[in-house]
Formats: structure tokens, C-alpha cells, sequence
């Protein structure tokens, strides 16, 4: 197991995805190992399901949105502080906004939202990939999820690779691991690496010459 800096952005981390259909939704994710951990109507229909490592926050829109959502405690004091370091928010809550909710956006458009945090949520307790023994990569029967194995990664492509590392380096404790053309980032122990990925096959045959 690595001994990973505490994530600065917030004390629970999620994948939200958008489903026009939350029981459709729920019934895919359980057949793939996760399990149903608690749903609501407020302040709109969701469910959230886990597999012991992964957290993910299905919501009912029709319309198509994922984002890696933060559960922040003290959600005030963590934004003042990154816009400090130059972050802009794309959105802000309003002050009669009972949830309190900002969203910001990566240089390459992915989405990052910070909730303020709600009663009864939790991080899953793992182990995930970057709290396992390396050695115990290859044994299935350590993996929370006996479905689909083991949670690696969330992958982001992007199309400045130096221009994303600054980004993530303003709000994210790290460590980055330079490995060719790719960078890993640390986010989260539970939720493991994100992996910077160029789009441009030139940009990366140029990193791998170098």
C-alpha cells in the first residue's frame, strides 16, 4: 500500500452519471457487483450504489452528464482556497441554495463538482488499487468487486497534456507520476489514479522520444 497525501478537495468522492431511467440504472450496476447503499428524491431522484470501492451517484436527468464529484465538509473554505490558486468556477450556488453546490471544469471539459457534504454519506472502505499490496493484483479474491475485479483507474484524455498537469497540480496533493507521455495523479485512495491520456498520437510519439 502507498502512503498517499490526504485529498484536498473533499472528504467523500463519487462518480455522478445521468440516467433517465434510475431503476434500469440500478439494475445494471448490481448485475456488475454493486450494491444499492441508500436513494432519495431531494433535491432531486438518486440512487447511490458501490462495489466497495467505487462510489457512484446516479441521477435522474435525461440529459447526458458525468461528473467526479467531491463531498466537501467545510465546501466554503475549500473553494475561497482554489480560487486563491486562479480556479474559476463555471457555477456557484446561490445563497438561499440549500445544498450547496460549485462546478468547475478541467481544461478539457470534464466535469468537477463540489457538493457540500450530506448526512449518512461515506467513502466505501476499499481496498482499492492503490491501497492493495502490488503482490495482491493478481488475486481476485482480495478485490471488493468479485464481478468486475479490481478498480484501477478514471481516465481522462486530454489534448495539452503540460496544460492539464498544471491544472490538476492546483488542487490535488498528487503524487503525479510521469511514465512516457502519460501522467497518474492521485485523488483519492479509494477512488485511485487519474491518468492523463494526450489524444494527439503526434503529441505522443514526441514524449516518447524525449
Amino acid at each position: 500500500m502507498q502512503d498517499l497525501p490526504t485529498p484536498i478537495l473533499g472528504n467523500v468522492t463519487a462518480l455522478t452519471i445521468a440516467t433517465p431511467d434510475l431503476e434500469t440504472s440500478l439494475a445494471y450496476y448490481q448485475r456488475l457487483g454493486f450494491s444499492l447503499v441508500m436513494r432519495a428524491d431531494w433535491p432531486f431522484p438518486w440512487i447511490q450504489v458501490s462495489d466497495g470501492v467505487l462510489l457512484i451517484m446516479l441521477r435522474k436527468d435525461p440529459k447526458p452528464y458525468i461528473a467526479l464529484t467531491y463531498y466537501v465538509k467545510d465546501i466554503e473554505k475549500i473553494t475561497a482556497a482554489l480560487e486563491k490558486k486562479g480556479i474559476e468556477f463555471a457555477q456557484k450556488p446561490k445563497k438561499a441554495d440549500m445544498l450547496k453546490r460549485y462546478l468547475l471544469l478541467s481544461p478539457d471539459g470534464l466535469n468537477i463538482s463540489l457538493v457540500g457534504m450530506i448526512d449518512g454519506f461515506s467513502q466505501p472502505p476499499g481496498p482499492g488499487m492503490l491501497e492493495l499490496d502490488p503482490e495482491d493484483f493478481f488475486k481476485p479474491e482480495k478485490y471488493a468487486n468479485k464481478s468486475c475485479g479490481l478498480f484501477g483507474e478514471f481516465a481522462h484524455p486530454v489534448t495539452d497534456l503540460e496544460k492539464s498537469i498544471e491544472f490538476w497540480q492546483k488542487h490535488t496533493p498528487g503524487p503525479f507520476y510521469p511514465m512516457a507521455s502519460l501522467w497518474w495523479a492521485s485523488i483519492n485512495p479509494l477512488i485511485s489514479a487519474i491518468p492523463l491520456l494526450p489524444t494527439s498520437l503526434r503529441t505522443w510519439a514526441k514524449k516518447l522520444q524525449r
